[in-house]
């Protein structure tokens, strides 16, 4: 999530922002947009032609991971700004209005696209679709391209990032790995790569999570996180004085779609696959997991994959991801809640419901940790936020492995 004080709200407290986020009669919300040139300065707010029937929304399972509607009149272009040289960034804005404290959220940085123009309203209204940056980094480089033996592939992916846009803001953790043999590239017209492609793959070999931007237009380049360790980031209990959650809360339990016994062998072998060495082998067999070998009386359903990395370390990484990517599926919320501008990437919930008490995976008092893979959030200060939530269950307990939630 959004950190609490960031950008437009660091002269408040946290007192104050939670208020507002978990309010629910009093609380007055706005909308709007920040015009923004090429370079990522702004320009003007252009709030006074954006229209209702705007939304914001995050599918972490996609490439462009957050995407925007925006209905914009076509007078905009009296603000001095044009769709096809800049970009556009929108906000919401919650006002408790008897105290007059108000706290905005930037809600990303988007590319537009080619406009629907609706000729029945006057001025005519733009209907754009906007996509988040990594929309920009899948282009075609349109050429070779080469890392150097040495390189450390967080930088170097980077670097990638900033060849694709060159004023972009990235946030890079040094992985503190350097590539032992340089990586290529080679130009085929018939088989294009593009910046991203090479941005994953470099990311892919020192088993760093795939890039992503927030909510001020920011690439991020961080290793995993383990989400099964990691702070909640929000507490919804249905049960409290301030609940938000509305009652058509659903649970979807997906048990044999997943796998519970996962293979990867490192890629390129010349002699056979020796596990612990060049070949990982990963059994469910947990109690609390509905889909495990356990509960499935012994059954296996295998998932087997062979991947290029560097060496074994880098290739349990991947395993990793790649586990929790395929596991964690098995059970899923569709959740409404009033607008909580606070959302952003694979945040990190606690869930708590009495209708939750005895179900599987077993938690004392109802409760769950999951994440948010997708929401849906629309710009009109009246409708409802929908999220969708996955739960992250203890299954890599007691093997050193991390839990992470990955585009499978």
């Amino acid at each position: 999530m959004q950190p609490l004080l960031d950008g437009p709200r660091a002269s408040l407290t946290e007192e104050a922002v939670r208020g507002l986020l978990q309010s629910h009669s009093t609380v007055q919300i706005t909308f709007g947009a920040t015009a923004l040139d090429g370079d990522f300065t702004e320009v003007a707010d252009i709030t006074e032609y954006v229209g209702k029937g705007s939304t914001i929304d995050c599918d972490i399972t996609q490439t462009v991971q957050r995407t925007c509607t925006l209905n914009i009149d076509a007078d905009v272009t009296d603000a001095g700004w044009s769709y096809l040289e800049g970009f556009v960034r929108p906000y919401m804005t919650m006002t408790n209005p008897a105290t007059g404290v108000a706290a905005t959220f930037h809600l990303g940085v988007y590319t537009l696209t080619t406009p629907t123009r609706a000729l029945t309203t006057t001025p005519p209204t733009l209907q754009f679709a906007g996509y988040d940056l990594n929309y920009l980094l899948n282009q075609q480089i349109g050429d070779s391209y080469e890392v150097a033996s040495g390189s450390d592939p967080a930088q170097a992916a980077a670097d990638v990032i900033g060849l694709a846009i060159p004023e972009v803001e990235v946030v890079v953790t040094p992985s503190g790995s350097a590539l032992p043999n340089q990586l290529s590239w080679p130009f085929n017209p018939s088989q294009p790569v593009t910046y991203l492609y090479v941005v994953q793959e470099l990311l892919k070999s020192i088993g760093y999570r795939e890039v992503w931007v927030d909510w001020e237009g920011r690439f991020h380049i961080e290793p995993f996180i383990d989400l099964q360790q990691s702070h909640y980031e929000w507490t919804f209990d249905t049960s409290a004085d301030d609940n938000i959650v509305a009652d058509n809360t659903t649970q979807d339990v997906d048990v044999y779609s997943v796998p519970n016994w996962w293979r990867f062998v490192m890629a390129n072998l010349k002699d056979t696959p020796v596990d612990g060495v060049s070949q990982f082998t990963w059994e469910d067999d947990s109690d609390a997991n509905p889909g495990s070998t356990k509960n499935r009386g012994g059954r296996l359903f295998r998932y087997i994959e062979e991947v290029s990395v560097a060496t074994y370390d880098d290739l349990v990484n991947y395993a990793q991801r790649k586990i929790v990517a395929t596991l964690t599926p098995g059970e899923q919320f569709s959740v409404t809640t009033q607008p909580f501008p606070l959302a952003w990437h694979m945040d990190v919930i606690q869930f708590v419901s009495e209708a939750l008490v005895n179900t599987l995976p077993t938690s004392p008092g109802g409760e769950r940790r999951v994440v948010s893979t997708g929401w849906h959030l629309p710009l009109d200060g009246e409708s409802d936020m929908t999220w969708t939530w996955q739960t992250i269950t203890d299954q890599t307990a007691g093997l050193g492995m991390t839990t992470e939630v990955v585009n499978a």
